[in-house]
């Protein structure tokens, strides 16, 4: 799967320091998203939309979220398919409040 550099641009703002600022990863993934246009959610909304939808398990999830420019990365696979439903739910508002 391709992956769009809209997405990569989202990740490069999620990294382990984040946390020193924020409490949740929701909270670093909301202000990663604020930083956005309303196109490049809607870009980011439709691949994370399709990743959800299609075949990939939390592996695949796992290993897309890895090749990413995020310097946050997850210890086990459990778990990042609630961060890619995360990114989906905050780009749809986000590119509705544009």
């Amino acid at each position: 799967m391709l992956v769009p550099k809209e997405f990569d641009e989202l990740c490069r703002y999620i990294h382990q320091d984040s946390f020193l600022i924020h409490e949740t990863l929701k909270d670093v993934l909301a202000e990663a998203v604020s930083g956005l246009s309303s196109e490049q959610c809607d870009v980011i909304h439709g691949f994370v939309d399709e990743l959800l939808a299609g075949p990939y398990d939390e592996s695949d999830l796992k290993g897309i979220w890895r090749r990413s420019p995020a310097q946050f990365k997850f210890t086990r696979a459990k778990g990042v398919r609630g961060v890619f439903l995360s990114i989906r739910e905050l780009t749809a508002s986000q590119a509705k409040r544009r």
